[in-house]
């Protein structure tokens, strides 16, 4: 797990209403067992998203041990995207046409061809998985997301809010500093500061 070993890209959320973490451990695990990840390998849908757990991430099974950490909650959500690539599709709906199994006239019956020939490239096309990291720092009400994408972090977020019920606040170096310092006069200090160079001689 990168919060453990390996580099991070953090982004910080503040969690304005940790109520749902407060319902006991086992209410929480049985909150993300309800959106648990469901493997799309040999179905015909390009993405699947899901909550596994978080040491062992190809493990749909989620279990209180692994996710409760002293007042820290790990997550993990996994994603399972299927490309069909464009060259390919185009080849195999040429092909059909070319050898007259199918013909097809007009503009609309040529659209469902293509759309039929994905769905089947689907079915036969290997998922190509990523997990995405989380963990929620409760006695500072702040979840640490450990992606740079915004596509990513979209999809974690949505899932989060669906799971706990509440969407967490991303909070920018401002908002940290307030949340960190709580005082008008510490934060008019920081203001204040001008920046310092420092040379070698």
């Amino acid at each position: 797990m990168g919060f453990l070993k390996g580099s991070l890209g953090i982004k910080r959320y503040f969690i304005e209403n940790p109520d749902a973490f407060r319902e006991g451990r086992e209410k929480v695990v049985e909150r993300m067992l309800r959106y648990q990840f469901r493997s799309i390998e040999g179905a015909a849908v390009e993405e699947a998203v899901g909550w596994v757990s978080p040491f062992r991430s190809y493990d749909s099974k989620i279990k209180v041990e692994d996710t409760f950490l002293d007042s820290n909650i790990f997550l993990a959500m996994r994603v399972d995207r299927k490309v069909v690539p464009r060259l390919l599709l185009d080849s195999k709906v040429n092909q059909k046409l070319d050898s007259g199994a199918v013909v097809v006239k007009g503009k609309q019956e040529l659209k469902q061809l293509k759309e039929n020939m994905r769905q089947e490239l689907l079915l036969k096309a290997l998922p190509e998985p990523r997990i995405i990291e989380g963990v929620i720092d409760l006695p500072h009400a702040t979840l640490y997301l450990n992606t740079a994408s915004h596509r990513a972090s979209g999809l974690f977020l949505s899932l989060f809010e669906k799971t706990f019920d509440v969407l967490p606040a991303h909070i920018d170096p401002t908002g940290f500093a307030f949340l960190t310092l709580k005082e008008d006069s510490k934060l008019q200090a920081l203001s204040d500061t001008e920046e310092s160079c420092f040379h070698d001689i």
